[in-house]
């Protein structure tokens, strides 16, 4: 009885250490998914004057400010080079697929125009930089994204396409969406976030 006894205060004692173990891992999450929440928005920050470009295979020769700069003229939006701080190709992450092209504007109002414009145009391509007829590839433009915002705008499309979710966009640094006219918009910072659309 005695050592029976003596396992129970033991095994009492371990079940209390694992109830604060567990209590302690549940607010450590929460404390990371606030911090990853936090950096993810600095990170964002950082990208509020630039733009992806997507869909324009690399020539040879090509100068990544001169692309930018036809891309502007042929939306209808004048741009110089002093409207870009920053200008660079990146490698493509599937074979056969044109690299994106990331530029920084000097101040968010240049960034927002051809975004704007290339909304408006929808059957932009390079035809409109003066590419070849034969050789016209769909031009693509967005506002930069962090990879975590990428991953939500992602998981928030796919759910658009079950429809979960009516409309989806990218505002002020954030995946918003709406699950139907007269709804109330969920501004997303996680995916737990998405939890709503069920």
């Amino acid at each position: 009885m005695e050592r029976l006894q003596k396992i129970e205060a033991v095994l009492e004692q371990q079940k209390n250490k694992m109830e604060e173990l567990s209590i302690e891992n549940k607010n450590l999450k929460v404390k990371l998914s606030d911090l990853e929440g936090r950096l993810n928005q600095a990170e964002q920050n950082n990208l509020k004057n630039t733009v992806e470009v997507r869909g324009i295979p690399e020539k040879q020769g090509e100068t990544v400010v001169g692309t930018i700069l036809s891309i502007g003229s042929g939306l209808g939006v004048k741009l110089s080079p002093d409207d870009l701080d920053h200008a660079l190709r990146l490698r493509a992450k599937q074979e056969g697929a044109p690299g994106p092209i990331i530029v920084r504007f000097v101040r968010q109002t240049m960034r927002d125009e051809p975004v704007r414009q290339r909304r408006a145009k929808r059957d932009f391509s390079t035809r409109h930089l003066g590419w070849d007829e034969n050789d016209a590839f769909c031009v693509y433009l967005s506002k930069a994204m962090t990879p975590a915002n990428k991953h939500l705008d992602w998981l928030a499309r796919q759910k658009q396409k079950v429809a979960k979710i009516k409309y989806v966009w990218f505002s002020g640094g954030r995946v918003r969406c709406r699950k139907s006219d007269g709804y109330p918009t969920v501004t997303t910072g996680k995916t737990s976030d998405l939890d709503v659309f069920i």
